[in-house]
């Protein structure tokens, strides 16, 4: 996953950021609530934000409130990692839609990998592991390569489209479902199922957003 860490205190985040790249995750971190909405519309590609509650400027349930009133984040899972658990702010936290608790001080690595991990599966990732695409379509390395190309010249295209004509035309939506259950888009491949008006349209978009930061991995 690509995880934003919202965290004030640098060897708290310095912590987080080592226990998750350990872990095979990208780290991006952010100082306080505002810088992490500001990290959100620049990467689209994040996949979960890892949030203490006690920061400046605004704090994690300011910022998750944010994330929720946002139709391109609606579904965005936050993390809190705090020493803040207080009745009230756990029962806000929930009632807004949080994927819980992780205490601080965090003394056992693996318990965050572990309720981390736990997220990742609850949600696809961007896209499939290109071995994986390879085996299951009975693909050269070759192949895969190509339809990489082809799929983010596809993406490009259909970002331009909607934002231009404000919908996605039939032909556009076939085909980047045909790349995308090539190469495993399981997101994209829901977003398309959804349709592409009103809030469905704002995340269609930024999934396709994201996956202008996942593909150039894939079609170097």
């Amino acid at each position: 996953m690509t995880i934003l860490i919202v965290e004030d205190e640098p060897s708290g985040a310095i912590l987080l950021r080592r226990i998750l790249e350990h872990g095979g995750h990208t780290v991006i971190i952010a100082t306080d609530g505002t810088h992490a909405l500001e990290v959100l519309d620049e990467r689209p590609d994040v996949e979960l934000v890892m949030a203490d509650i006690q920061m400046p400027e605004m704090d994690g349930i300011s910022l998750l409130k944010a994330v929720r009133e946002r139709p391109d984040l609606q579904d965005l899972p936050v993390l809190f990692v705090s020493a803040t658990a207080d009745a009230d702010t756990v029962r806000e936290a929930a009632h807004l839609g949080s994927q819980g608790y992780l205490l601080k001080p965090i003394t056992e690595p693996s318990k965050v990998l572990e309720r981390v991990n736990a997220i990742a599966r609850q949600y696809p990732a961007l896209l499939a592991d290109p071995d994986a695409c390879r085996a299951r379509a009975g693909l050269t390395g070759e192949e895969v390569h190509a339809r990489c190309v082809a799929f983010s010249e596809r993406v490009h295209g259909a970002i331009e489209e909607i934002e231009e004509k404000g919908a996605l035309r039939a032909e556009s939506a076939a085909a980047l479902r045909e790349y995308a259950t090539t190469l495993g888009a399981r997101r994209l491949l829901r977003r398309l199922d959804a349709g592409a008006a009103g809030g469905e349209r704002a995340l269609l978009v930024r999934e396709l957003r994201a996956l202008t930061f996942a593909l150039p991995v894939l079609t170097d």
